[in-house]
């Protein structure tokens, strides 16, 4: 979504107050988000919580074999 959105991962660790090395664990799969970095990413991308979620599972189910 960060990326649609034309967003860096430097505006979005600003807008969001997590780390670039976190946003890029999470990006990648390392790191699962807790409720509350979920709540914060959503907040700096301006939507819901849900749609991140939704997202999440699309990427998941697209990349399954």
């Amino acid at each position: 979504m960060r990326e649609r959105q034309g967003m860096s991962v430097d505006e979005l660790a600003v807008a969001t107050h997590i780390s670039r090395k976190r946003i890029g664990a999470l990006e990648t799969g390392h790191l699962d988000p807790t409720y509350e970095l979920l709540l914060a990413l959503a907040k700096g991308l301006a939507t819901q919580p849900s749609a991140l979620v939704g997202l999440a599972e699309q990427l998941k189910e697209s990349r399954e074999p």
